[in-house]
């Protein structure tokens, strides 16, 4: 049995450990590409069951969309911090020679990574279209 003394400490514990774990940052995580047939999931509008995650203390939320290959990719996940879009753009630039229609987000809320209705993926998407048939 806990003596009497110790249950104010024990709940000031239990109520410090509960905010800690509240403010873990969750994001979405999938990439289209990568996920083959799940893939589209990731694209906008996203899916509602895409996997979530929970990012470490040093990390945002992401999300990055660029065609290359005449491939539409999303990807949404936890970056490190530091890692700016400009960082990412260089780094799948040195992958894809071809890449083109490169957008970038990071945020830093819960689920930040979501897409709207109309997200950034599906304008490329008709753009891309568009302009295939102006071309």
């Amino acid at each position: 049995m806990v003596p009497n003394q110790l249950i104010p400490a024990l709940l000031v514990l239990v109520l410090v450990l509960a905010s800690a774990a509240e403010a873990q940052l969750r994001c979405y995580q999938c990439n289209s590409y990568r996920d083959g047939a799940r893939g589209s999931l990731c694209h906008n509008p996203m899916a509602p069951n895409v996997s979530t995650v929970v990012c470490s203390s040093d990390e945002v939320c992401s999300t990055v969309s660029y065609i290359t290959g005449q491939i539409l990719v999303t990807s949404r996940a936890c970056d490190p911090r530091s890692n700016s879009c400009r960082n990412i753009e260089s780094g799948l630039r040195a992958l894809y020679p071809d890449l083109s229609r490169f957008y970038c987000s990071t945020c830093s809320s819960n689920f930040c990574n979501s897409a709207g209705k109309v997200g950034i993926s599906m304008v490329l998407a008709i753009g891309c279209l568009l302009m295939s048939r102006v071309i």
